[in-house]
């Protein structure tokens, strides 16, 4: 990759979602780290106008879902790396393992979506019957759900279980009595690499990129060391109008330790890339594409 046409550009550009792929930059954030030799602005945009700013190269680097990443890398963006390895979790307020939502409505959110596709999966893996249209007493029946209905739900007796990621399972948990995390996704299917890091083409030099990869592979310690100051970092970088789904007086180092925050090269993960992408492709053909040749981000280059 070579350094082009910097000086033309007023400034880079780092986008990423609320939730845990904020977490992700966190460190960086905190001292404005500059990308490159440009000023280097960091801004949590909403989940469905990150999309856009990627299709538009506007973005110079982002945190994508990886299904997301998927469609646009290839062409104007690689992926550098995975920046967050699931935070999918039960909670109930009647069960104690997963086994035991066997027989009852399973709410989960963004059903449509990840969430939703990576719950199929989980099932799958468990043996588990789903059906979304009936209930049996040897199936789950599917029901999508916002973390405001979810939570409504349990307070009304109406749900009892639901898959829900952080930082809403902190906020069920403090909100809804008895509620207990019962199950972990992740236990159940290893690591996935839930959001990735790409980058733009032509933009950064192999140096901007090492010095990058230093400051990533430190983040992961400093959320856990200083969850304390995650939620001022995060308001301070809101794109305007969006509001953070961190409530502050809720972020524990348990909040951070179940947003599985971490950093890995893709590149030398290809294959547990591969494998997710293959899994949510059988459940939903269009949630992901193949990705082509030349699609990460190789430091030896």
């Amino acid at each position: 990759m070579l350094f082009v046409g910097c000086s033309e550009k007023e400034g880079i550009l780092v986008v990423m979602p609320d939730g845990a792929p904020a977490l992700s930059m966190a460190e960086l954030m905190s001292t404005e780290y500059k990308v490159g030799e440009l000023d280097t602005e960091y801004r949590i945009v909403s989940s469905d106008s990150i999309a856009g700013l990627v299709a538009n190269r506007q973005a110079d680097l982002a945190v994508l879902p990886l299904n997301l990443a998927t469609k646009v890398c290839g062409n104007d963006y690689q992926i550098l790396s995975v920046m967050t390895f699931g935070n999918l979790y039960l909670v109930s307020n009647i069960g104690s393992s997963i086994y035991d939502m066997v027989g009852h409505n399973l709410y989960v959110i963004n059903l449509n979506n990840v969430p939703g596709l990576t719950t199929k999966i989980m099932l799958q893996k468990l043996d588990i019957e789903y059906s979304e249209v009936s209930q049996t007493q040897s199936n789950v029946m599917l029901i999508g759900a916002t973390a405001q209905e979810i939570i409504g739900g349990f307070q009304a007796g109406k749900v009892e279980y639901a898959i829900v990621a952080e930082p809403a399972v902190s906020m069920m948990l403090n909100k809804v009595e008895g509620l207990q995390v019962v199950g972990d996704v992740q236990e159940v299917l290893g690591e996935y690499p839930q959001s990735v890091l790409v980058v733009k083409k032509g933009i950064f030099s192999a140096d901007d990129i090492n010095y990058l990869i230093e400051q990533l592979q430190k983040n992961a310690m400093f959320v856990h060391t200083n969850y304390d100051k995650i939620y001022d970092i995060i308001v301070a970088h809101l794109q305007r109008g969006v509001i953070t789904s961190f409530q502050k007086e809720l972020i524990t180092s348990s909040l951070v330790a179940r947003c599985n925050v971490g950093f890995e090269l893709a590149i030398e993960h290809q294959q547990k890339i591969d494998d997710y992408i293959t899994a949510l492709r059988q459940i939903n053909i269009n949630s992901a594409d193949i990705l082509p040749s030349g699609a990460y981000y190789d430091i030896s280059a």
